[in-house]
């Protein structure tokens, strides 16, 4: 329901003791109703939003730098704007336990400059197929990719987790794309463990990269 909070969340919020709620995303994603909601169960309650998820991903660089005091990042993961709900759910482990910005670009990448020129980033990461083709803009950077979303999630475990113990299974959306926030929810737990999120089909068997990773 757009006009109330799931009772899971409330309590899970009252559970925590929670003090202070960062919206993120505009009233379409969590409506006003919700947010006066939520105001019931937080001191202090604020909303991170911009005109589209691109300029979305730099406010959310801004505050960091803002809490770091610095505008320069170790790292930065960067995925193409057509593409972002799967290869950023892809990637969110690894850009939690590097703490880590991820940063959505369009064709526009002249306007991805300017707002990427107020930062400084020592190494860049560009995640899926579809960021192949703006290597040339990130001198030194890495382009980590598949033939499938399954795969990129391999080529990412492998990239960032390969001395890992355990991994984390999760649905990769190709039947229901909501399906793919569990990768979101779970992404902090997954880096607190050091563990990668592997994609797995609901239609296929394990692949063969797979269960090399799991056998290990």
């Amino acid at each position: 329901d757009h006009d109330e909070i799931n009772q899971s969340t409330l309590k899970e919020i009252q559970r925590l003791k929670t003090t202070n709620i960062i919206l993120v995303g505009g009233t379409q994603s969590i409506s006003k109703s919700q947010e006066s909601d939520l105001i019931k169960h937080a001191k202090k309650i604020r909303r991170i939003s911009r005109k589209d998820t691109i300029y979305t991903t730099f406010q959310i660089a801004k505050e960091i730098s803002n809490i770091k005091k610095s505008k320069e990042f170790d790292n930065v993961f960067i995925v193409h704007a057509t593409k972002s709900i799967v290869d950023s759910a892809s990637v969110s482990a690894a850009a939690c336990l590097m703490n880590s910005q991820i940063l959505f670009i369009s064709n526009d990448t002249k306007s991805f400059n300017e707002k990427c020129a107020k930062y400084r980033f020592k190494n860049t990461y560009l995640i899926g197929g579809a960021t192949a083709k703006f290597s040339n803009n990130f001198p030194n950077s890495k382009i980590i990719y598949g033939k499938n979303r399954n795969d990129t999630s391999m080529k990412i475990a492998y990239t960032f987790f390969k001395d890992s113990k355990s991994v984390f299974l999760a649905k990769n959306g190709e039947q229901r794309f909501s399906e793919l926030i569990d990768c979101v929810t779970v992404a902090p737990f997954a880096a607190n463990e050091k563990s990668p999120i592997i994609f797995a089909s609901a239609k296929n068997n394990l692949t063969k990269s797979e269960k090399n990773f799991f056998d290990k």
